[in-house]
């Protein structure tokens, strides 16, 4: 046909460009209006530090990097300092300190410079009451009329979206302390069980409300808070709760004191939220881990923190995995990782993210897999906000018919190939010796949320017709130029929720020319599958600190075959090998790629009916 065409060089100039990079692009316009805890958001842990935990370097640095990026939750550990001014560092550390004023300074003004979307500052408080209101005086003074300092709709229980708080600043601080009450005689010496917890808070919001996000669904048994959902709550107390005691916060030199940590003797905090400070929590009053059934666990504004072993301690049972869903469909939840990183490296997030853990906060400094993972989360379409919308059985109950027995469960099997065509200029590391030659090879692995190599998630499911989760290509030795490997690799994944397959290719080195090995990789790109383009695209490269490589890329080709339901047997020996598999009980569809904008309560892998 006539008309301008392109030439074979320019063609080729333009499968290597960055107009042929594989992320889908963040619309113009979107619009972001489900509730808040409808949401995963891009959270970080320990923001101001810049390597490691215990005698790492804080500064601003650290908030300016994160939120250039799109964190959409920095933390801030807040410690007395000298002449009445507030700090921050690492406490009981060597780490070093920096102001919590300038802190304040450096969070505004580059809070919505990557996204307009709103931005948590999650307050670990440890200074006295002075200091405290000294705090409080400069983020308000700071952040003026972006700080949220009453509800949107002060009648209302549940949460704004996010499109209502553009531009706004969240708080998330320890609810204040009551005022202490007259001491009573004891009636016995026996200890209070989680049900008998006393409120000094708001009314709660009621039970059969606070499990169901959605105000379409029906009234049923199982939704009835005297029937099932009581049950389910009320049994998430195993290991939450002992009869001996009440779980304490951790350390005060660990991450969120408000946080459910390691079981250790109770004991009183030096330091309480004073109630100019702690109002300032308007949607995120931080609470003491105490049983999702415990009053005070109904305020629909609070939000739990764990550390990461402590979540696990606390959702090894079945009931105590449902309760946690349950709480998270209609409340906040932020787990952190744990204080032996001392290295700030990374857990896995996904796990979190499956049980509907709205806030996964990780090291960012790190540039890890789990960290990669993170990126890779919030990287393309209206993810870039900061706020991905939960799958939809993370956000509505499912009502099932009456006689219902649930001897299966639905699944999708995704199945879609990857090929690794070639790879362009790849960097020769430092230090390498002049004699030796680049032998590179690529890695390509799928992660998901149904990993049965996650050893940590017991819930880890799949079936044994799934294929490997990694595949490498053939070694070419001695060319890091410009290697081909055309090699295709084509993975098959049975999983509950398909918008949380991640694909990473790792570009390593082998020492010989000849064999494998379990170094690190020169350079990766990690990608969620539900956000990449179809077809032939050049994948950018990123070093171990999550710098992008300038001229360094792979040439690959993207292919979603098919996302098939399936029905997985129930029975426990099934579940633990995978084996039953029902078909023919759902349909295929070719739409996996087709993203929405978040504008509809339907996340972006959810398909139309």
């Amino acid at each position: 046909s006539e008309g301008p065409r392109m030439g074979d060089a320019a063609f080729a100039a333009y499968l290597t460009s960055t107009y042929n990079l594989p992320a889908i692009k963040e619309p113009k316009t979107y619009s972001l209006d489900r509730p808040l805890n409808e949401y995963f958001i891009s959270s970080s842990h320990n923001t101001y530090l810049m390597g490691r935990q215990v005698a790492g370097l804080s500064s601003v640095e650290g908030y300016i990097s994160a939120l250039v990026r799109g964190c959409r939750c920095v933390e801030v550990d807040c410690w007395d300092g000298p002449d009445g001014n507030p700090t921050v560092n690492h406490g009981r550390t060597l780490t070093t300190s920096i102001s919590f004023q300038e802190t304040m300074t450096t969070i505004n003004k580059y809070a919505f410079i990557a996204t307009k979307y709103p931005l948590w500052i999650s307050l670990e408080v440890h200074c006295n009451p002075a200091q405290q209101a000294e705090m409080a005086r400069i983020i308000k003074e700071t952040f003026g009329a972006r700080l949220v300092t009453a509800p949107l709709d002060p009648s209302s229980d549940k949460f704004p979206s996010p499109e209502q708080l553009k531009e706004r600043v969240l708080i998330k601080v320890k609810r204040p302390q009551p005022p202490p009450e007259p001491t009573k005689p004891a009636e016995s010496t026996g200890r209070r069980r989680g049900n008998s917890l006393s409120s000094p808070y708001p009314k709660p919001v009621q039970l059969d409300n606070s499990i169901v996000p959605s105000q379409s669904l029906p009234q049923s048994p199982i939704l009835s808070p005297s029937h099932s959902s009581r049950r389910l709550v009320s049994k998430s107390r195993v290991n939450t709760i002992t009869e001996g005691e009440v779980q304490d916060a951790l350390s005060s030199s660990t991450s969120d004191n408000d946080s459910a940590g390691e079981r250790m003797p109770p004991r009183r905090s030096s330091n309480k939220t004073v109630k100019v400070l702690g109002d300032l929590g308007v949607y995120c009053a931080g609470l003491k881990f105490g049983g999702f059934d415990a009053t005070e666990a109904k305020a629909y504004n609070h939000i739990f923190s764990f550390m990461e072993s402590s979540f696990h301690k606390n959702s090894r049972s079945k009931e105590e995995k449902r309760a946690i869903q349950l709480h998270n469909m209609r409340y906040l939840m932020r787990v952190y990782p744990d204080r032996t990183r001392i290295t700030s490296n990374n857990f896995n997030p996904i796990g979190y993210w499956r049980k509907g853990v709205q806030m996964a906060a990780l090291n960012w400094q790190t540039f890890d897999l789990g960290m990669q993972l993170n990126q890779a989360m919030y990287e393309s379409g209206t993810d870039r906000s900061g706020y991905v919308l939960k799958p939809k059985e993370l956000r509505e109950i499912k009502v099932m018919p009456p006689g219902w027995e649930g001897h299966h469960r639905e699944r999708q099997e995704v199945t879609f190939s990857i090929d690794v065509i070639s790879a362009q200029q790849l960097m020769r590391p430092n230090g390498m010796p002049n004699n030796k030659t680049v032998d590179p090879y690529v890695e390509v692995e799928v992660f998901h949320s149904s990993d049965k190599r996650d050893k940590k998630d017991t819930d880890a499911e799949g079936s044994l017709s799934d294929t490997p989760l990694m595949f490498r290509t053939k070694i070419k030795a001695g060319n890091g130029f410009n290697p081909i490997f055309n090699e295709k690799f084509t993975f098959k994944v049975t999983t509950k929720f398909p918008e949380l397959i991640f694909v990473r290719w790792s570009v390593k080195l082998s020492h010989n020319g000849e064999s494998y090995n379990d170094r690190q990789p020169v350079a990766t790109h990690t990608a969620k599958l539900n956000g990449l383009k179809r077809g032939y695209r050049t994948l950018p490269l990123f070093d171990h600190n999550g710098e992008q490589y300038l001229f360094s890329t792979l040439f690959c080709r993207v292919n979603i075959d098919s996302v098939q339901t399936v029905l997985l047997s129930n029975n426990d020996d099934v579940e633990s090998t995978g084996t039953s598999k029902s078909r023919g009980v759902g349909r295929v569809f070719n739409t996996f790629g087709t993203r929405s904008n978040n504008i509809s309560p339907k996340s972006s892998m959810e398909k139309a009916t």
